[in-house]
């Protein structure tokens, strides 16, 4: 078992503020489905890439123009990026799910012991 994962304790004792100055950079759904559309189409390339063989690879790029080229690389450095911020996002977002549930389940312990 690694010796750098926190006890339930540890969760509990947590404490955080809720994000008030990042609040009005949340997309709304529209944008965040449009972000994840274009993460998607590029995700789906990649896999493709990662399935092929140089040769065929670089048939490919003897055959696409530089606009073409440029666009690509441009769309996975922004997906690179999107993604490493929702990968962010979700790893302390679980970590707040995970404080405030320790909370409940100590508190859950704590009755059943009063209770014997």
């Amino acid at each position: 078992m690694p010796t750098d994962v926190a006890s339930i304790e540890d969760l509990a004792e947590a404490e955080f503020e809720p994000w008030i100055e990042a609040a009005g950079d949340s997309p709304d759904s529209e944008k965040l489905d449009e972000q994840m559309r274009a993460c998607i189409v590029t995700l789906r390339i990649a896999w493709r890439v990662m399935h092929s063989k140089k040769a065929s690879l670089v048939t490919m790029f003897r055959t696409i123009d530089d606009e073409l080229g440029a666009s690509m690389k441009d769309d996975f450095i922004s997906s690179i990026d999107w993604l490493k911020g929702a990968l962010k996002l979700l790893d302390a977002a679980e970590v707040r799910l995970l404080s405030a549930g320790a909370v409940v389940e100590l508190e859950a312990r704590a009755a059943a012991s009063a209770d014997n």
